[in-house]
């Protein structure tokens, strides 16, 4: 993490009080919209639902190093039409996404909010689409976090975290940047920027024809939001939008297509409790 402003006098160093058996419960709604382009050719608009899942986040231990253990359980998940979705095609996706309701992970984390450990339980989760959206939302419960630097800050201040993420079978390198728009004595509110970025690499594509090579050329993304904390809690309020633009390039035999991606996905989360 680097501190790059410590914004205006007064100055306090923001930490999160831990209680152990401390439990939480939020409700996260991602909506998704995805264009593509193969070939120069617009294609089809994917089917993209709004899902929404209610989560259980519990403080099992309280560790050295000023570090909290964590539990987390999803409840619940419901898929709603969208513009794309009807509401028979929704019912549909539910049931194949009936997996993902049940999922458990621990991640370790400290009294800054960094993020140390985290781990998602995809065993019983057998689904390559299944698989890509629990990597999506371990990505989103990654976002959600609001991690403080080690010195004080006041309003005004800003700073960055980098980071890498794999999802699909890419790493990401993604860069947050963070400023404290306004605090309180039990909390604040930030605003939040994303960039992520992928250099040229090969792709696993298990749902492509037998003998087809990928090949992501270019894979960009930047993304905003606004986080409002309270230091006693764990989750905070707020919503996050971003934007990824992918080229794929797939090859069989002599013959090559490109593929152009745009994703915009939009989640918000809120405190239950």
């Amino acid at each position: 993490m680097e501190l790059l402003a410590p914004g205006a006098e007064p100055r306090v160093a923001l930490r999160y009080e831990f209680q152990a058996g401390r439990v939480e419960r939020l409700r996260m709604l991602n909506t998704t919209s995805v264009k593509t382009r193969v070939a120069g050719a617009e294609g089809p608009a994917p089917a993209s639902p709004e899902l929404e899942f209610i989560a259980k986040l519990q403080i099992e231990a309280l560790l050295p190093e000023r570090r909290a253990r964590r539990s987390l359980v999803f409840e619940s998940l419901e898929v709603r039409p969208s513009a794309t979705v009807s509401a028979a095609l929704a019912a549909k996706i539910a049931e194949r996404l009936s997996g993902l309701e049940q999922l458990r992970g621990t991640d370790v984390v400290d009294d800054r909010g960094v993020l140390h450990e985290a781990n998602l339980d995809t065993s019983a989760v057998s689904s390559p689409e299944l698989k890509a959206m629990v990597d999506a939302m371990t990505q989103s419960f990654g976002q959600m976090g609001a991690p403080f630097p080690e010195a004080p800050v006041g309003v005004g201040a800003s700073w960055k975290t980098k980071s890498r993420i794999t999802q699909g079978g890419v790493t990401i390198t993604q860069i947050a940047t963070y400023e404290l728009l306004e605090r309180t004595e039990r909390g604040g509110k930030l605003a939040l920027r994303l960039q992520q970025r992928v250099p040229r690499t090969k792709m696993a594509t298990p749902n492509l024809p037998a003998g087809t090579r990928a090949e992501l050329i270019s894979l960009e993304a930047t993304g905003q939001g606004q986080l409002e904390f309270e230091l006693s809690r764990a989750i905070p309020r707020g919503q996050i939008e971003s934007t990824s633009r992918m080229l794929m390039r797939t090859t069989l035999a002599r013959e090559t297509q490109d593929v152009e991606i745009t994703t915009t996905v939009r989640v918000g989360f809120t405190p239950l409790d």
